[in-house]
């Protein structure tokens, strides 16, 4: 049998080869005609543009060629474009603090286990808060300053209008901390926490971003609308608030400082001294109203009493400041 023979395969379907109908040796494909391509349209309108402007550019020259040398051509002068309305300096400042103020708050409600450290809510929390309120304090330095003979503050920003919804909430909460203060002496259980997150710690330090500071000599004459320092004022005061009741404050009111200990106490006290010592700095630098500023100053002295007292915190609170809570928790599980 002649094993170089073509063989085909067949199309009947059995499993063996057959021999018969075998393909051809010189199977040619069939040529198909030549079709003529479509005519490109975008191309002759091109050509006809080029061949329009190449007939306007010859007859220009050839006017130009048949004018005498008398005439003068008057070329008109091009009106300058319009200038574009320059936003006011002190806008893009304050959207600058009111930005930082944000991303502080969001990193503090974020992390409320690892700022129960006294030198980590120190780090993290009050010289993050310090270094907004500074830069809002720079901000009015420079384009508002204050007379230094005025003594009388014009508080009409603060004071005219009746408190908002968020800032007649935070002064509740200020009034219902001075009352515990004074009339909860021996109060037991535990505080209200703040719900807690599991996750890293990610909150602002102090050498993140630079505190602006401008030179009170080159004021400016600009002049703030009235109601975006009253917003940006109650959002400094409530960063201020939300940063004593989280961390070894952590509590239902601000400002608690009964079971925080005599050192985290001393901490606070020294924070509210440098932000604002006094009634008058907080009305006149800061522009808090007349309710904000007294809730700062009954902060100041309650921390002061609980910074002279120097007792030890608590045992919830130690077990907080120390971070064993959690780890029992686990061992129970």
């Amino acid at each position: 049998m002649n094993t170089q023979r073509r063989v085909s395969r067949g199309k009947g379907g059995s499993a063996f080869p057959t021999d018969g109908r075998l393909p051809k040796q010189n199977a040619r494909r069939r040529r198909q005609p030549k079709q003529t391509p479509a005519p490109n349209k975008y191309a002759e309108q091109d050509q006809a543009r080029i061949q329009n402007e190449e007939e306007q550019a010859s007859s220009v020259a050839s006017s130009e060629e048949q004018m005498p040398d008398n005439v003068q051509i008057i070329v008109p002068a091009l009106q300058p474009a319009e200038q574009a309305i320059e936003e006011e300096p002190w806008r893009e400042e304050i959207r600058h603090v009111r930005r930082r103020i944000k991303n502080v708050q969001e990193a503090i409600q974020t992390g409320t286990e690892g700022i129960a450290n006294p030198k980590t809510y120190q780090t993290n929390v009050l010289n993050s808060v310090e270094n907004c309120i500074q830069e809002w304090r720079a901000i009015l330095n420079h384009y508002m300053p204050l007379d230094p003979n005025d003594t009388q503050v014009s508080r009409t920003d603060n004071n005219s209008d009746t408190p908002n919804d968020h800032e007649q909430t935070a002064m509740d909460s200020s009034s219902q901390s001075s009352q515990s203060h004074d009339n909860d002496e021996n109060r037991d259980g535990e505080p209200l926490q703040l719900a807690e997150q599991s996750g890293p710690v990610l909150l602002e330090s102090p050498a993140d971003e630079p505190t602006l500071h401008h030179d009170v000599a080159a004021t400016n004459t600009t002049i703030i609308d009235p109601t975006i320092i009253k917003e940006t004022a109650l959002e400094v005061y409530m960063l201020m608030q939300l940063a004593l009741q989280c961390g070894p404050l952590t509590g239902s009111n601000p400002g608690y400082f009964k079971r925080c200990g005599g050192t985290v106490a001393r901490m606070v006290h020294e924070f509210l001294i440098r932000v604002a010592h006094n009634e008058t700095e907080c009305t006149m630098a800061l522009r808090f109203s007349e309710k904000q500023a007294s809730a700062i100053t009954v902060w100041t002295k309650n921390a002061a009493k609980a910074a002279q007292q120097d007792k030890e915190p608590s045992k919830s609170n130690l077990k907080k400041q120390q971070g064993k809570s959690k780890k029992k928790k686990k061992q129970k599980n």
